[in-house]
């Protein structure tokens, strides 16, 4: 995917940790979104990531698991399901073999065969980022870092980079 996805993903790894720090209420989420954005970073980059592939891949795992009991019980249900569906995307993206994370793993980007999963999958987060396009215009004028706009704006990136990843 390369450098200009890299630095979108870090970029909403950065929005989170300010989220982190600023908002009391929404840790847990904005804690698994610094994850999956930083994640997601490693997997775009070409130079891939220090952290092993079944490192990452426990960690999508967790935060599956982690989101989906959290929209089991009912908190913020839209917003941890986005995350589970996404997290068990991300983990599928790595066990399928479609991404590498370091030189190691050999350039796979653009030499797959897409399946039936990839293109359901990237029609979902198609969606989603046409959905999170539609909230940003509806969004309030804010410039703040933790403004609905913003916020709707690393939904975009992320979901299209999703797409991207799975389709690409």
């Amino acid at each position: 995917m390369g450098w200009p996805w890299t630095v979108l993903f870090a970029a909403v790894c950065a929005h989170s940790v300010v989220r982190l720090r600023a908002a009391a209420a929404r840790r847990a989420c904005d804690g698994a979104e610094m994850l999956m954005s930083a994640g997601m970073a490693a997997m775009a980059s070409p130079v891939g990531g220090p952290i092993p592939r079944a490192g990452w891949e426990a960690m999508f795992l967790l935060i599956t698991g982690g989101a989906a009991a959290a929209s089991v019980r009912g908190h913020d249900r839209p917003q941890w399901t986005q995350m589970a569906v996404s997290a068990a995307a991300m983990g599928y993206v790595l066990v399928a073999g479609a991404m590498p994370l370091s030189p190691i793993d050999g350039a796979h980007h653009g030499h797959r065969v897409v399946s039936t999963m990839d293109w359901l999958l990237a029609g979902y987060f198609a969606v989603v980022a046409l959905w999170s396009v539609r909230k940003v215009l509806r969004a309030n004028s804010s410039t703040s870092l933790l403004g609905a706009r913003t916020i709707a704006g690393c939904e975009v990136i992320t979901a299209a980079g999703a797409a991207v990843m799975l389709i690409c």
